[in-house]
């Protein structure tokens, strides 16, 4: 039982003595008197503990009853304390309320419901007496005699009882009872018997008064309590002893009972203040050192301003942050701690914002203090009197800087995680529920789906049907005996149906809450074939290359085969009867042979790599398998030891050979890329942190492919090894010398002294380079270009520091080769323009931003317009009209140039149709083709469909191919060819000379005409050799019946020249510029009307003055100009 418990059953004890007490006076009326008396130790018990204790108090009603004989003053007394109790439930949820100051409401109900209390039970026991008893005393005075006892009982029973349920040990016992003794001497000999029989009594009782005060103030309640029941008893005693008063005992009880009654409320109202105020100051000064070690010892910044933004209280943490203490900070404004203006001023903002809104605001902000940032998560909120007007405001703030900086590094973690998952060579899967809930690119690729398929899929979809029970059950053993860790062999069908054999490592782990299984898988179907070759071998040798040892129980050997001889050097008699070196745990590496007799012990068997020496001394790796044999019918005891063993000297050497090739270049011995790369990250590593630089050179040679087609690639190759020597000779150990692939170099220099020491460097190396070599009987010159970046002005990492020094030596290749560029910010400007012309040409047929313009060739016979060759422009919306010259390449390169060339073809014929339609006659138009258009195989299927739609006459449409071209495949050329002239296409041959080809090919060609390229028309007539050649293509075009165009001509000399060699076209800027569309038409229309008149068309040369008639032929802009480039003139 609790200590409650036993208070409550003591206070229960006490009651049944005091109901009983009464009848032992032997007064009736006194006896009727004092029934109540004890009631309020009941009330107290109701008061305390609530509805639970109602049934107690009823078992104690019954029981007080019972002892009384069932007379009817214990029915009354019994009935009357039991309504009193229940009339006391309405006061239980209100006592904790007493002791607060502020609740006044709550202690008038507490009062309130007492005086019902009182009221109900006077009445209970003056009516049922009344109705038990009639003829036993007046019913009004007797209402009002027990209507004062219940009070007085109430008043002094109630609070005693609540202050011994909750007694704290904080009563001063000595001094309550002196104060008591000096009471009860007091009253003894001074009023006892004088004052007792004078009209002074009842003012006599107030001596009491200042007694119980001094209990108030010293004692508390409990001491007002016990100090108002010795007051009671002693004044009850008096009452009684002195029988002989004007009034009945009736009256005087009921005065007694009311003057000590309010005594007695008087004290414990004084009590209960007192009390209130102290425990009111407690709580104060608890909160106040409270808040004190709060702004001391919390890791939070807090602060408190006034209205006009002063410190008034700031925490140790906060002013740490702030580089004072909390003293030197109150009274001041924050511009005196933090220098930075816009951080002043911000925060400054923050706290009029929370004032004017009078609501919290949480920000996060950096302050900047003595040059070091810190990321503040800050909440600021307003602070008001106890009238609710704006007092000031507080501000909580936490440095989040370490964890925005973990988060940071976590999430690159994380990125650095994925790219490693996703890139990797080996298979990596999680598995949940039976299903794929993630694939690396790896899986996927090695079943033949994507990633997408995989996820979801099931395993019985992926597993060989005889497998599936076997691996489900396997799964759930394991989730069920929680096997951690699993390596197992599993057949798997590919997407096409064959079965790959895979090699899988697994762990259980936690996915997304709920158990799943991550894996790393290895196709061995390769390497089970390979082992399954491997057993063949050994079987077809019966074993004789691998040594074979037996030993006994003891270790020691009993046999030993050739192989064993062969490869150890010991013979049999020398091996036999001795203990085999492998069981000794005393000998190189003995953890691991420890390892491996442990492993024997466990599993029977053991297999791996094995250090053996050789009967000279030499050590050497051995592949060991190893098992133990075991009696039959003891399979505890192990009866031999079988040993089998190959010497894997070769192997290993091999390895360490592939090791060597996995980081170097095999034909250089050079490092190679990912060796580079790893240098040059770890490098950059060291350069961040040791703040230096670091550089990095590209070294690309010039024209080595010429090399290489023109002597074989086994001549390039020992090129290639004859420079790296150089240039490894050069560098010495100044710098780390890689080859990256092809004709690629790179130099890595942890160390940078100077700009102008890596210009002497490049010097040195672009010397080296370029010396006479022999190479097959000739002697070569070599060049090179440099590219130079350096960590950290061009980049931070290796990735962009490579790129930038292989863009470097690309402007060097610009610039001339044989030279050294180092990296500049603009060319990042060339590469964003290349990349914004690479995604603009995705778009630019669909929005329709390419344009054709005509060129036209002119009869200097006739000085007709018999033909115009379709140029392709580029109207960019935002770089403007782009050069062919910039943008075919890049066509060529992301292979646009088949659509582009379709387009150009549609739209020339398109045109030449239109002409047609608005009565401009142009004869014939001429449409370059590019090597990949010409070389599809559906470009006749495209050409029948051009001309079908658009009605043109196959004669009318001229294709220009290159040298070039028709010499990559020339019998495919052929057959092309023929099939173009077969539809009636005119073919010609575009910038002839120029190429590679040969006349026997040539003369195979169904052609149609050969147009010169201007590189040979810019010459003549003044250079011979330009003459010779011009006259010298267009006599063997005649004499082949070919027709010659000459391109670019641009002066009358070249005109009157050309003409006299039998020319029948001629091209270029002298006659007219690349022109629209309108353009032509109107050049066409202006050349008609201008022919009656002189003869000849205006836009072409006079002959006889050697000059042209039209301004443009003055004004000659720059030729657009492009290497290969079947759209350009």
């Amino acid at each position: 039982m609790t200590r409650h418990g036993w208070t409550a059953l003591g206070i229960a004890a006490v009651y049944l003595a005091g109901a009983r007490l009464p009848i032992l006076a032997g007064d009736p009326e006194l006896a009727r008197a004092l029934l109540a008396m004890p009631v309020g130790l009941l009330a107290g018990l109701t008061a305390r503990h609530g509805l639970r204790c109602l049934w107690g108090i009823t078992g104690l009603a019954l029981l007080n009853t019972a002892l009384g004989g069932f007379a009817a003053e214990a029915v009354a007394q019994s009935l009357a304390a039991w309504l009193v109790c229940a009339a006391s439930l309405s006061t239980t949820r209100h006592l904790p309320a007493l002791l607060d100051t502020g609740a006044w409401r709550a202690r008038m109900r507490v009062i309130a419901g007492f005086v019902l209390a009182a009221v109900i039970g006077a009445l209970a026991l003056a009516v049922s007496l009344w109705w038990l008893c009639p003829e036993f005393c007046d019913p009004d005075i007797f209402i009002l005699q027990q209507l004062a006892v219940h009070g007085w009982s109430l008043a002094l029973y109630v609070p005693l009882v609540l202050a011994v349920s909750d007694w704290r040990g904080s009563v001063r016992p000595w001094e309550l009872l002196a104060l008591l003794l000096t009471g009860a001497v007091v009253w003894w000999l001074g009023l006892w018997d004088r004052l007792m029989a004078s009209s002074c009594f009842f003012p006599c009782q107030f001596v009491w008064a200042p007694l119980i005060g001094w209990a108030a103030l010293r004692t508390g309640v409990f001491g007002v309590s016990v100090t108002g029941m010795v007051a009671s008893a002693l004044t009850t005693l008096s009452v009684i002893a002195h029988p002989a008063w004007p009034a009945s005992m009736l009256v005087m009880l009921a005065y007694v009972a009311c003057v000590l009654g309010l005594v007695q409320a008087a004290g414990l109202a004084i009590a209960a203040l007192i009390e209130a105020h102290r425990a009111s100051l407690i709580a104060l000064n608890l909160a106040r050192n409270q808040f004190a070690a709060l702004m001391a010892n919390s890791a939070s910044m807090i602060f408190i301003k006034d209205t006009a933004g002063r410190y008034l209280q700031v925490s140790h943490s906060y002013a740490a942050l702030l580089g004072g203490e909390p003293a030197d900070m109150v009274g001041s404004r924050l511009e005196r701690w933090v220098d930075d203006a816009g951080t002043v001023a911000r925060l400054t903002a923050i706290d009029a914002e929370v004032m004017l809104r009078r609501q919290p605001r949480q920000s996060e902000e950096v302050l900047v203090v003595n040059g070091h940032s810190h990321i503040l998560l800050n909440i600021c909120f307003p602070l008001f009197d106890e009238r609710g007007e704006l007092s000031g405001m507080g501000g909580i703030a936490v440095d989040i800087t370490a964890q925005r900086e973990e988060e940071r590094r976590r999430r690159e973690a994380e990125e650095r995680y994925q790219v490693l998952v996703e890139q990797s060579l080996v298979g990596i899967y999680i598995q949940q529920d039976e299903k794929l809930v993630y694939v690396n690119p790896k899986v996927a690729s090695t079943l033949g789906y994507t990633q997408e398929e995989l996820l979801g899929r099931s395993l019985t979809e992926l597993l060989d049907p005889k497998e599936t029970a076997r691996v489900r059950s396997q799964i759930g053993d394991r989730y069920q005996h929680h096997i951690e860790n699993m390596q197992y062999t599993l057949p798997v069908r590919h997407r096409d149906g064959h079965v790959i054999e895979v090699e899988v490592y697994s762990r259980l782990f936690e996915y997304q809450g709920r158990p799943a299984i991550i894996g790393v898988a290895v196709d061995i179907s390769e390497r089970r074939i390979a082992d399954a070759k491997q057993r063949l071998s050994a079987t077809v040798f019966e074993n004789t290359s691998e040594g074979i040892l037996i030993a006994d129980a003891d270790a020691r050997i009993i046999a030993v085969n050739q192989a064993f001889t062969r490869i150890t050097g010991y013979h049999e008699a020398e091996a036999v009867g001795k203990r085999s070196r492998m069981f000794r745990v005393d000998q190189t590496g003995q953890s691991h042979h420890a390892r491996m007799l442990a492993a024997l012990d466990a599993e029977g068997h053991w297999q791996g790599e094995f250090l053996d020496r050789r009967k000279n001394g030499e050590w050497f790796p051995v592949w060991l398998s190893l098992s133990s044999v075991r009696d039959q019918h003891d399979h505890q005891l192990v009866t031999h030891y079988v040993a089998v063993f190959s010497d894997i000297t070769v192997r290993k050497e091999a390895e360490d050979r592939l090791q060597f090739l996995a980081n170097h270049d095999p034909l250089t011995a050079l490092p190679n890329r990912t060796h580079f790369i790893q240098r040059l990250e770890l490098a950059v590593a060291e350069a961040r942190n040791t703040q230096s630089e670091l550089a990095v050179l590209f070294i690309d040679l010039d024209r080595f492919k010429l090399i290489n087609d023109s002597f074989g690639h086994h001549a390039g190759d020992d090129l290639l090894r004859l420079l790296a020597a150089r240039l490894s000779c050069s560098l010495g150990e100044e710098g780390l010398l890689a080859r990256l692939g092809g004709d690629e170099f790179t130099v890595l220099f942890e160390r940078v002294q100077s700009r102008a020491h890596l210009e002497d460097v490049t010097r040195r190396l672009l010397a080296e380079l370029s010396k006479p070599l022999h190479l097959e009987d000739h002697e070569l010159f070599v060049t090179a270009s440099i590219g130079v970046s350096i960590f950290p002005s061009d980049g931070d990492d290796a990735a962009s520091l490579l790129r930038n020094a292989d863009m470097a030596m690309y402007r060097s290749k610009d610039a001339g080769k044989n030279t050294c560029t180092f990296f500049a910010g603009d060319m990042n400007d060339e590469a964003f323009e290349r990349l914004l012309m690479e995604n603009g040409l995705r778009l630019a047929l669909e929005r329709q931003e390419f344009e054709l313009h005509y060129q036209p060739q002119i009869n200097p016979f006739t000085h007709q317009v018999e033909a115009v060759e379709a140029l392709i422009r580029w109207r960019h919306p935002d770089l403007g009209m782009v050069s062919p010259a910039r943008f075919i390449p890049i066509t060529e390169e992301n292979g646009m140039i088949r659509q582009i060339g379709d387009w150009v073809l549609r739209t020339a014929c398109s045109q030449l149709k239109a002409w047609d339609d608005d009565g401009v006659h142009v004869p014939r138009v001429a449409v370059n083709l590019s090597p990949r258009q010409f070389l599809r195989g559906t470009l006749t299927a495209t050409v029948v469909e051009v001309l079908e739609n658009t009605g043109l006459a196959p004669g009318r449409l001229e294709l220009e191919v290159t040298e070039g071209m028709l010499m990559q495949n020339p019998a495919e050329s052929v057959d092309i060819l023929r099939e173009l002239k077969a539809l009636g296409v005119q073919i010609a041959i575009d910038d002839f000379g120029t190429g590679y080809s040969s006349l026997s090919y040539l003369k195979r060609f169904p052609l149609d005409s050969l147009k010169i390229d201007r590189s040979f028309v810019i010459g003549v007539p003044d250079d011979s050799d330009s003459s010779a050649i011009a006259e010298t293509v267009v006599a063997m075009g005649r004499k082949l019946g070919l027709n010659v165009v000459a391109e670019g001509v641009e002066t009358s000399d070249q005109c009157r020249f050309l003409r006299a060699c039998g020319c029948k076209l001629l091209q270029g800027y002298f006659f007219a510029k690349p022109l629209s569309a309108d353009n032509l038409r109107e050049f066409i229309l202006d050349s008609v009307r201008a022919s009656p008149a002189l003869g000849r068309t205006t836009a072409l040369v006079s002959l006889d003055e050697g000059r042209a008639t039209r301004n443009n032929a003055g004004n000659k802009e720059k030729l657009d100009k492009t290497l290969d480039s079947p759209h350009v003139e």
